[in-house]
């Protein structure tokens, strides 16, 4: 599990365990002790401040609500609070983090602004894509993981996986492209390949995206489907963005054959005029 401070503080969500090895044991130093030397620290990490609309900003320490004794939080164990400031704003960023020394858990436990904070105001580019109703089902899906709810999260998220297919047949159907009936009874497997000609290449080469969600819904515990609930967030923010990206090249190529006809008609109209007095 990756323990770099751009993912504990602006990604991970809450109550999500990550096991302390002497493989990740310096990345878990570091993070607790990220803040020890304030504001001077040579540590800093670029991010988006939720406090002003996401705007990017760097972070640097500020201190340790709680105490800063590394030492005695690995002996013991217990509650650590750390936190960051933005260098432009001075908006401050408080984290809470726990540790179990006997079983060598580490998860973080509470922080402010939410995790949901940081990443809703980025899916208001999707808004082309997707209705009132789906965009509010995939806040609910980062809320929810932002929150400790990994199985919740993941009912959203395949909610929107089957829009996308569902959005795809409507063309094909329309086009007579499908056989209805034969779609109806396919596996979503099989539906994604029918569909091939009217999908993301990214999500027909990652199909098995589905799968797993379903199985993540009905066989994977909260703290698994946690797990995994950002890479396959990212999975579906790439299937979106590539729909994204083609309808926003579609745009500009509508402009640009727009702006191209009308100069070309100015210049013709010119020709004719200079033609006309000769």
């Amino acid at each position: 599990m990756d323990l770099t401070p751009e993912y504990v503080f602006f990604k991970m969500p809450l109550y999500s365990p990550i096991i302390i090895t002497d493989e990740n044991f310096a990345d878990f130093r570091y993070i607790l002790t990220f803040s020890n030397s304030g504001h001077h620290s040579r540590r800093a990490i670029e991010g988006n401040n939720p406090h002003r609309g996401n705007k990017p900003t760097t972070f640097v320490g500020h201190g340790h609500p709680g105490g800063s004794d590394f030492d005695f939080l690995f002996k013991y164990g217990g509650l650590r609070g750390t936190s960051i400031i933005c260098v432009r704003d001075s908006d401050i960023l408080t984290y809470y983090f726990h540790f179990d020394t006997e079983t060598r858990k580490f998860m973080k436990v509470g922080q402010y602004p939410s995790v949901a904070d940081f990443q809703i105001q980025d899916i208001k580019k999707y808004r082309p894509l997707l209705s009132k109703e789906k965009l509010r089902e995939y806040s609910k899906a980062i809320g929810l993981a932002a929150n400790g709810v990994g199985i919740g999260s993941f009912v959203y998220l395949r909610r929107i996986f089957e829009d996308l297919i569902l959005d795809a047949f409507s063309i094909a159907e329309k086009t007579g492209e499908i056989d209805v009936e034969k779609f109806k009874r396919a596996r979503m497997d099989e539906k994604i390949d029918m569909l091939k000609n009217h999908l993301p290449k990214f999500l027909v080469d990652n199909k098995s995206l589905y799968s797993i969600l379903s199985v993540g819904i009905h066989s994977l515990s909260e703290e698994e489907c946690l797990m995994y609930f950002d890479s396959i967030k990212v999975g579906i923010e790439l299937i979106l963005d590539e729909k994204l990206e083609n309808i926003q090249r579609e745009a500009k190529l509508i402009e640009a054959n727009k702006k191209i006809e009308a100069i070309n008609q100015t210049v013709r109209a010119k020709l004719k005029d200079n033609n006309d007095v000769e």
